[in-house]
C-alpha cells in the first residue's frame, strides 16, 4: 500500500465569497481590514462573515415582494405591475 497523505480538509475560507463579502473586500482598503482582523477574535469575523453572507439577493427579493404586498394591502400600491 503506497503512502499517501490523509484527505485534506475542507477550507471554506478559500471557497467564493458571498456578492456582500466581495464587496466589503473591493471597497475597504486592506490595511483598515488588516486593522479589523487585530482587534476581533476569530470567533466574531466569523459571525460577521456568516451574517454579511446570508444577506443575498434572494433575501433581498423576499423582503421587496413582502414590502409590495404590504404596500398593496393598504391600497398605496396599484396592482403587481404598478412599481
Amino acid at each position: 500500500m503506497p503512502l499517501t497523505a490523509p484527505p485534506a480538509a475542507p477550507r471554506p475560507w478559500l471557497a467564493d465569497p458571498p456578492p456582500l463579502v466581495r464587496g466589503y473586500r473591493r471597497t475597504v482598503p486592506l490595511p483598515l481590514r488588516r486593522a479589523v482582523v487585530a482587534v476581533t477574535g476569530p470567533g466574531l469575523r466569523r459571525w460577521a462573515m456568516r451574517s454579511v453572507g446570508g444577506l443575498s439577493a434572494v433575501t433581498g427579493a423576499l423582503r421587496l415582494r413582502r414590502a409590495r404586498r404590504r404596500l398593496r394591502r393598504a391600497g398605496l400600491l396599484a396592482g403587481p405591475t404598478g412599481w
